[in-house]
């Protein structure tokens, strides 16, 4: 859900700043790479930067949350009565 709603303020923002200047501008330039990258870097920087730090680890804590996450998947998996979790 977190990505989905990244992704959301990320083409909003992208939307805002795309015209038709900015893609004949696009369309003209010879590194065209380069230009989508100059455009996309800040909207993306700005949305990353709005993201909870993950500090560091133990191999404990990854152990717990990794047991966690499977205990979940496997619980969806066997209330699925017709297995489509995974199809």
């Amino acid at each position: 859900m977190r990505g989905t709603k990244s992704l959301s303020c990320f083409v909003d923002k992208l939307k805002d700043k795309l015209d038709g200047k900015v893609l004949k501008d696009m369309f003209a330039s010879s590194d065209r790479k380069e230009f989508v990258r100059k455009l996309l870097t800040p909207i993306i920087e700005t949305e990353t930067a709005k993201r909870e730090v993950i500090h560091n680890l133990s191999s404990e804590q990854m152990i717990t949350s990794i047991r966690t996450v499977l205990e979940e998947i496997n619980d969806a998996y066997e209330a699925d009565e017709n297995n489509t979790v995974f199809a």
